[in-house]
């Protein structure tokens, strides 16, 4: 009999799911704080969903996402390195703060956010009306919680367009690439703007991490009707939204940029770099309402790849008067091969949000999200 229960002892243990180590390490020397980390989602399986994971900081939130990987933030000192254990048993509560969707209340507008930043994309009613509105725009946050959908919810009492104690909308956008968005340029050097999205599919939806798919309009460039898609992706705690564009319809080569309006009332609050490694494009906007009394919302993107040439470009003379009052471009310029996956980041702040203040503090977080995607964390993992 007890040689009869040790066996059965030992065929529970033997079935019982083991805690998997999971060591992030950090190459760079800065410390790292809540970055959203991936690994497969098969390491979970056996836990059947049930499970935690646990660093030095206690328990962290989890994420399971529907390209089977799972998320959580690490941690990690400069040139360091941290563990984190997953192991059975019943996860705390988490809120959702990186979520999106679509409001066909307000012409199909797109939008998302997380709790560092709220975004808008435009949608097929809104061009069927006419109105040109290309690129992604902003709406800035003070708080960390989800505000988008109550904003839009209560537009009809209390406009979005002013700050009521959590943020506003007083981005311009127009036809321009407004906060980060892409465009390829033809042979005769001009930029073929996007219009508004086709069809959106949300992707995943929090705690940490939103992505979504946009088909948009066709264009056509060089005689050739293109067809573009993205892939946009923003987690928790991040300024960035990383973006994979992809396009139909091209033959070889084409010369694609990626970038932010300048307007007038702020001509030279912009600064951009590149090396061997990547690029940067940073800008401090103003606002299209009550100039000077809704701080700067701060615009930009990083590229953790080489690009041509980074630069500030002024709409031509001809092209000003389709620009709704902008007057140019901080502009990446790189291509993009046809099969292949043009990935960049694009995001903002809000001086009134308390984190960044100048243009010179925007440029250094750009800067570091550079290297950061450059070298990421890197993970090792013990079964």
């Amino acid at each position: 009999m007890r040689h009869f229960k040790l066996m059965i002892l030992l065929a529970l243990t033997a079935c019982a799911p083991k805690a998997v180590t999971v060591t992030v390490s950090n190459p760079l020397s800065v410390n790292r704080e809540g970055e959203v980390v991936e690994v497969s989602a098969a390491l979970v399986e056996q836990f059947k969903g049930a499970f935690t994971v646990t660093g030095a900081e206690g328990e962290v939130p989890w994420q399971l996402t529907s390209d089977g990987k799972l998320l959580f933030p690490a941690t990690v000192g400069a040139n360091g390195s941290a563990s984190y254990k997953i192991a059975k048993g019943q996860p705390a509560p988490q809120d959702t703060l990186c979520l999106g969707n679509i409001r066909p209340d307000r012409l199909d507008d797109f939008i998302w956010e997380n709790d560092m930043s709220g975004y808008r994309t435009y949608g097929p009613a809104l061009q069927k009306r006419g109105e040109r509105a290309f690129g992604y725009d902003v709406f800035t946050k003070s708080v960390t919680y989800p505000v988008m959908n109550y904003r839009f919810d209560k537009k009809s009492e209390m406009s979005f367009h002013l700050d009521h104690g959590n943020g506003m909308d007083s981005y311009g956008v127009g036809p321009t690439l407004g906060c980060g968005t892409d465009a390829l340029v033809n042979q005769n050097g001009e930029l073929v703007y996007p219009w508004c999205y086709v069809t959106q599919e949300v992707l995943d939806e929090g705690p940490l991490r939103f992505r979504a798919r946009f088909t948009y309009s066709p264009v056509t460039v060089d005689g050739k009707t293109v067809k573009e898609t993205r892939v946009i992706t923003l987690d928790k705690g991040s300024y960035m939204n990383n973006v994979s564009v992809s396009f139909e319809g091209l033959s070889g080569k084409t010369p694609i940029v990626a970038g932010v309006v300048v307007h007038p009332e702020n001509p030279e609050a912009y600064a951009c770099g590149k090396d061997d490694t990547g690029a940067w494009l940073g800008y401090a906007d103003l606002g299209d309402r009550n100039v000077g009394q809704n701080g700067n919302i701060f615009v930009g993107c990083v590229f953790a790849a080489p690009v041509d040439e980074v630069a500030y470009v002024p709409f031509t003379p001809e092209d000003l008067p389709q620009r709704a009052g902008a007057i140019g471009h901080v502009l990446a310029c790189s291509s993009y091969a046809p099969g292949s996956q043009f990935s960049y980041w694009f995001g903002s702040s809000w001086s009134k949000a308390g984190a960044v203040s100048t243009l010179e503090d925007w440029s250094a977080i750009l800067k570091s999200y550079q290297e950061k995607f450059v070298k990421p964390l890197e993970i090792v993992i013990e079964k």
